[in-house]
């Protein structure tokens, strides 16, 4: 197909270039994966990509490429169709490990736990690891409007916004 296609050259593009370091090579899959692969790949053979990306940040000790590796793998389960009652199972501690490293992917994971609430009708505890500062998804977007550089942040919090509305049918 015309995405395997692409998906080789822009590996072998990739493979041809010096990587500064090891973390570098695992993002650049991390990046392929997301966004090359998913026009000709099921998002549950993405996830397992993206799993194994994870491990090979955390062999390396690259925490941040793990995390983004771990977040997308949980968020190509939940928009593929995986098991919902699955992944509700342990998504209080998905957001839990998140925040103790990265508040950014955390406003991330938290949008897919409440698009996770709006599809099973069941509760998450999804805000207590921001604080006081944020207690509903509303409290999210101030933060995100006035930083300059997070136009993706923006961009994500509207369309689940708009998916959740959805599934309301507040359409």
């Amino acid at each position: 197909s015309g995405g395997k296609y692409w998906s080789d050259v822009a590996r072998e593009i990739t493979r041809s270039h010096p990587k500064k370091n090891a973390d570098s090579e695992v993002r650049t899959e991390l990046l392929l994966h997301i966004t090359i692969d998913i026009f000709f790949m099921s998002p549950r053979d993405i996830s397992s990509k993206l799993i194994n990306r994870y491990h090979d940040a955390m062999k390396i000790g690259a925490l941040g490429s793990a995390l983004i590796g771990l977040f997308q793998a949980w968020r190509f389960r939940l928009l593929g169709g995986h098991n919902l009652s699955m992944i509700l199972q342990s998504f209080e501690d998905r957001i839990k490990l998140t925040a103790k490293h990265s508040k950014y992917i955390t406003k991330f994971v938290t949008l897919d736990a409440i698009l996770l609430v709006e599809l099973t009708g069941k509760r998450i505890d999804c805000f207590s690891v921001f604080g006081d500062s944020i207690c509903s998804l509303d409290d999210l977007r101030p933060g995100a409007e006035s930083s300059h550089d997070n136009h993706r942040w923006l961009h994500h919090f509207y369309v689940f916004k708009m998916l959740t509305a959805y599934w309301r049918g507040d359409y």
